[in-house]
C-alpha cells in the first residue's frame, strides 16, 4: 500500500473517531465509517449520520490535515462524506439523499426491489444501501420481503411520505443548534432574538420538506407553493460569502 495514501486513510479515520468521542462538538448521533485495505489500495467511506461539527468550538487537539482532500482525489480515493465533518452549513447528506433516492425509485417500480437492484439502478454503494433501507424499514417507511419476492417495497403509499419523515427517520430533526431544538436555546444580551431566525429556519424547511411527497417527486408535480421557490429568480445561482 502507498504510504501516503496509508497515512491520509488513518488520518481520515482518527479525524471521524475524534469528532464523534467528543460532545459538544456533534449532536449525539453516531458519525461511522468503513476502512478497507489491501496491500496495494484502500477503500474509504466515511458516513457521517448527522454531523454538526462546529468550527467555532473545535477542539486544539483535533489535526486537520488540510491536504485530506486533495491528496484523495489525486489518489483517485472517493470521500463522499468527508466534507460534512469539516463545515456547518445546512446540508443534505449523502444518506438522506440515497434514501430518497432509493424512495423513489421503489415508487416507480411495480414489485419489490433488492438492496442491490436499486443500488444498481441509482449507483448507489451497496451497503450503505442497505442501512439506510434498515432505518427506513424500522421508522415505517419500507417493508421487507423474503422469499420469491424477495425484496423491499414502500410501506405506505407514495403520498403519505414527505421528505421530512425521510430525512427525520434518517438523520433526526430537521433543524438543530449544536445538537439542541431551537426552542431549547437561549441567548444573552444583543443576541437574545437569534432564538427567533432558527425557529425560522426550521419553519422555512418544514415549508418545504413536510409538503412535498415521493409521489410529487416521482411525478414531477411540486406543490405550487415549492415549485415557485423553483422558479424564484436567483434560485439555482450559488450564493457566495
Amino acid at each position: 500500500m502507498p504510504a501516503q495514501l496509508q497515512a491520509e486513510g488513518g488520518a481520515a479515520k482518527e479525524l471521524c473517531e475524534t469528532v464523534a468521542g467528543r460532545s459538544g462538538v456533534m449532536s449525539q448521533r453516531v458519525v461511522g465509517y468503513n476502512y478497507q485495505s489491501t496491500r496495494s489500495s484502500i477503500s474509504i467511506n466515511l458516513v457521517c449520520y448527522s454531523c454538526r461539527f462546529d468550527r467555532a468550538r473545535r477542539p486544539a487537539s483535533l489535526h486537520v490535515p488540510p491536504s485530506i482532500e486533495e491528496t484523495w482525489g489525486a489518489l483517485g480515493v472517493k470521500s463522499p462524506f468527508y466534507r460534512t465533518c469539516l463545515h456547518s452549513a445546512v446540508q443534505i447528506s449523502a444518506k438522506v439523499d440515497y434514501g430518497m433516492r432509493a424512495l423513489l425509485a421503489l415508487a416507480a417500480s411495480p414489485v419489490p426491489m433488492t438492496s442491490e437492484a436499486l443500488a444498481s439502478e441509482q449507483l448507489l454503494p451497496a451497503k450503505f444501501l442497505g442501512v439506510i433501507l434498515n432505518d427506513l424499514r424500522r421508522a415505517g417507511i419500507v417493508a421487507s420481503h423474503r422469499g420469491r419476492d424477495a425484496g423491499y417495497n414502500l410501506a405506505r403509499s407514495a403520498a403519505d411520505i414527505s421528505a421530512a419523515d425521510v430525512i427525520r427517520a434518517l438523520e433526526g430533526p430537521l433543524a438543530e443548534v449544536h445538537g439542541m431544538r431551537p426552542e431549547t436555546t437561549t441567548y444573552p444580551g444583543p443576541a437574545e432574538h437569534l432564538q427567533d431566525v432558527w425557529i425560522a429556519l426550521r419553519a422555512s424547511l418544514r415549508a418545504v420538506l413536510e409538503h412535498v411527497t415521493i409521489e410529487d417527486i416521482v411525478k414531477g408535480d411540486l406543490p405550487p407553493e415549492v415549485a415557485r421557490l423553483v422558479a424564484a429568480p436567483g434560485a439555482w445561482a450559488a450564493h457566495r460569502p
